[in-house]
């Protein structure tokens, strides 16, 4: 799977449209999702990781982590020994949008556009709260921000693997590489 949105649209096809429409949003949206028709959208994100939660930072990057639970559907087909996973959470608030939205500010439409495939004006209206942000800025942000990916999905923290969020950044950076070694 290369793109969040065809790891999405994996986890759709997994449960069905029927029964992702039952944990939210509406089932003709899903199917269409499901198909490619339209975009998957951080609204569907949320969805899939309050379904199935130990699959977040899959789904927002790729990667996975056993050891703290952090998995992807290949990786738990594959025959082997259980383990306790550790996962710090962070009580979160707030869906994957409103986690993404203060980066995509911070950053501005205009450099993230020139980052990634979506065009200045998307971004610009994303960040307006005119359209949905979809997996493809997502992406975008992830790929900018990778030690974001597993807080922007699913409000989880585990700093042993480097998956914080901002906060969680600025308040333990040490001095040094806070402001250059003055400190």
């Amino acid at each position: 799977m290369t793109t969040s949105a065809d790891r999405a649209r994996l986890l759709i096809k997994k449960i069905g449209p029927k029964k992702a429409s039952n944990y939210g949003g509406d089932y003709e949206r899903w199917r269409s999702v499901s198909k490619g028709a339209v975009r998957v959208s951080t609204e569907e994100i949320d969805v899939l990781v309050n379904i199935f939660p130990k699959y977040a930072l899959w789904l927002a990057s790729g990667r996975i982590a056993p050891e703290i639970g952090q998995t992807s559907p290949e990786y738990d087909e594959a025959p082997r020994e259980p383990s306790e996973p550790v996962v710090r959470q962070h009580e979160s608030t707030g869906s994957t949008r409103d986690r993404a939205l203060p980066l995509l500010r911070m950053m501005g439409p205009k450099k993230l556009s020139q980052l990634g495939e979506p065009n200045y004006e998307r971004w610009r209206n994303i960040s307006k709260g005119a359209i949905r942000m979809s997996t493809e800025e997502l992406g975008v942000l992830v790929k900018v921000f990778p030690q974001y990916a597993l807080w922007l999905v699913s409000g989880q923290i585990v700093p042993e693997i480097m998956q914080l969020r901002p906060e969680y950044n600025e308040a333990h950076l040490e001095p040094s590489e806070h402001d250059g070694g003055r400190g």
